[in-house]
């Protein structure tokens, strides 16, 4: 029997996640092609709304090492800095992704932006 129930899925937990977006808090949201980047581009009010609907889903997420294609920068009232990764297909924070089918948004959203000098900076 404990055989059985070691085998199993069901008793372990993944327990990846990517921690959610405090939309009410934000301060500043823009997208980056390169992490020391001067230019980016800032999102407004619905864009970075959209954002925060993909990555609060409660999707398993999981660890990888991956170079990112882009980075998204959140600067909340309280002067705190969250960074997510984009890839291809996934979306992540520190070495944790989900696979999105939307990560082509933030992509779209660099691309067909204004780029201006950055607000937020990591230095």
């Amino acid at each position: 029997m404990i055989s059985l129930f070691s085998c199993s899925e069901r008793g372990t937990s993944k327990g990846f996640h990517l921690k959610n977006i405090d939309v009410a808090e934000i301060e500043t949201v823009e997208i980056k092609k390169n992490l020391y980047d001067t230019l980016s581009v800032q999102l407004n009010k619905l864009q970075f709304n959209k954002f925060a609907k993909i990555v609060n889903r409660d999707s398993p997420a999981e660890l990888r090492k991956a170079i990112p294609k882009y980075w998204v920068f959140i600067r909340y009232k309280s002067d705190s800095i969250q960074l997510y990764k984009i890839l291809d297909t996934h979306i992540g924070e520190r070495d944790v992704y989900i696979e999105t089918d939307e990560a082509d948004y933030v992509k779209d959203l660099y691309e067909q932006g204004k780029k201006e000098k950055h607000k937020i900076s990591i230095n």
